[in-house]
């Protein structure tokens, strides 16, 4: 969905900014990103098929910015991945999207 406000007045930041979103009752934790012109909210996958919907149908959205730390468990493994002392240095220089992924957190 396309965020109705400009980012730098409304948060401050420019892009990629860290929100809490409701789509109906479903809380999520992501970022507001500017792509193209214009800032964008997108709603995953998964989210809307639980609540069944699909595109053009409505949502009711509420935003929020998110002030808290954003933190993904280092595994503790990942010390020596494939024979790799610095895999743990590496995940930890991901963004916390990507650390997310990886864990297969949602």
């Amino acid at each position: 969905m396309v965020f109705p406000y400009d980012l730098k007045e409304t948060y401050r930041k420019g892009n990629l900014v860290p929100v809490v979103a409701t789509f109906d009752s479903i809380e999520y934790r992501g970022s507001i990103a500017k792509m193209g012109p214009e800032p964008l909210l997108l709603i995953r996958k998964e989210i809307r098929l639980r609540l069944g919907k699909g595109a053009g149908d409505e949502v009711l959205v509420t935003v929020t910015l998110d002030a808290s730390r954003r933190e993904v468990e280092v595994p503790a493994d990942l010390e020596t991945v494939n024979g790799h002392p610095k895999s743990r240095e590496k995940f930890e220089k991901l963004s916390y999207s990507h650390r997310r992924e990886l864990r297969g957190v949602d």
